[in-house]
């Protein structure tokens, strides 16, 4: 299989009960060359548990052990990228298809 062209990177701390609202928006584009980066900073929430309800082949989770900031989990996902491109989107944000 090949690279993406995109990697959507989504940082994220406790915050489960907003997560699904982005996820989903990312999910629903008609563009469907993209990875998806759940970048976790180590949520003391359901986080994890809210992130394994998905099955899409697309996602790649990502928890850190530890809190290791904000600035520093979402360079955790450019790190892991695999994409041509990289964006970085907001956990209580939404995307049009």
């Amino acid at each position: 299989m090949s690279n993406p062209s995109v990697s959507v990177c989504i940082p994220t701390y406790n915050r489960a009960g907003i997560l699904p609202y982005a996820v989903n928006s990312v999910l629903a584009q008609t563009f469907t060359d993209f990875e998806l980066l759940i970048c976790d900073d180590a949520s003391p929430d359901n986080t994890a548990e809210v992130v394994a309800e998905w099955s899409d082949p697309r996602i790649r989770y990502i928890r850190h052990p530890q809190n290791i900031k904000r600035s520093r989990n979402m360079r955790s996902g450019y790190e892991a990228a695999q994409g041509k491109y990289f964006v970085k989107f907001d956990d209580d944000d939404a995307i049009t298809p």
